[in-house]
C-alpha cells in the first residue's frame, strides 16, 4: 500500500498541471501543486454490513495521507466511509464537505459543526462546483462534484442513472476527466449507459 502513498507524494507538479487519481471503489483524489482533495474515500470493508462487497482492494491507510479537504457525495456506507473518517479527519487543518444527508454521520464521526454541506448549484472555496446526480428516491441530496483545477476541471458524477439532463448541464463545465460509477445496479449505469452518458 505505500507504493501508492509514495507515489502521491512524490509527484512534482508546475503551477498550471494537476494529478488525478483513482482512489479505489468511487473515491478519487486530486493533487495540485498548493491543494490535495479526496473524495468518496472507501478504506473499510463497511459496505459489509449491509450484504455489500468491496470491489477493489484498499490503495492506502487512512492515516497515510493529510487531505486539506475531503468531500463526500452522500451517505452510503461506500462514499461516507464511518470507519475511516476519524483518521481521515484528524488534522484539524482538513476541510469536510458533504452532502446533507450525512449529517447524522457526522455526528456520529464527530464532524458536526466542523462540515460543511453542499448544496446542488452552489460553488464552495477550492472552485468545486455541486451538480444533480439521479442515484433514486432514497438518496435525494445526493450530489455529483466539478472540480476547477489547473489544467482543466475533474467531474465526478457520483452515483448516478443516465439522465441527459443531468448531462447536459455537467457538460457546460467542459470536464478534461470523468469519473463514473459503473455497476449496472443500486443506481448506477452499465458500462454502455456510461459511455452514453460521456
Amino acid at each position: 500500500m505505500n507504493n501508492f502513498v509514495s507515489k502521491l507524494s512524490g509527484i512534482s507538479l508546475k503551477k498550471d498541471e494537476s494529478a488525478v487519481f483513482w482512489a479505489g471503489q468511487a473515491g478519487i483524489i486530486i493533487k495540485t501543486v498548493s491543494i490535495l482533495l479526496g473524495a468518496d474515500i472507501y478504506l473499510s470493508n463497511d459496505c459489509a454490513v449491509g450484504g455489500g462487497y468491496r470491489k477493489a482492494p484498499p490503495l492506502f491507510e487512512p492515516s497515510d495521507i493529510k487531505f486539506d479537504a475531503l468531500f463526500v457525495t452522500h451517505f452510503h456506507r461506500d462514499h461516507f466511509d464511518a470507519t475511516s473518517m476519524p483518521a481521515l479527519t484528524a488534522s484539524p487543518d482538513t476541510a469536510v464537505y458533504t452532502a446533507r444527508d450525512c449529517a447524522e454521520k457526522n455526528r456520529e464521526a464527530g464532524l458536526e459543526g466542523r462540515s460543511v454541506y453542499l448544496d446542488k448549484g452552489a460553488i464552495y472555496d477550492i472552485t468545486v462546483h455541486a451538480v444533480d446526480c439521479d442515484h433514486g428516491t432514497q438518496t435525494l441530496d445526493a450530489v455529483g462534484l466539478v472540480f476547477q483545477v489547473p489544467g482543466g476541471s475533474v467531474y465526478m458524477t457520483s452515483d448516478t442513472v443516465l439522465n441527459p439532463d443531468i448531462a447536459k448541464t455537467a457538460a457546460k463545465f467542459l470536464p478534461t476527466v470523468m469519473f463514473v460509477p459503473i455497476n449496472g445496479d443500486y443506481g448506477n449505469m452499465t458500462e454502455e449507459e456510461a459511455a452514453d452518458y460521456a
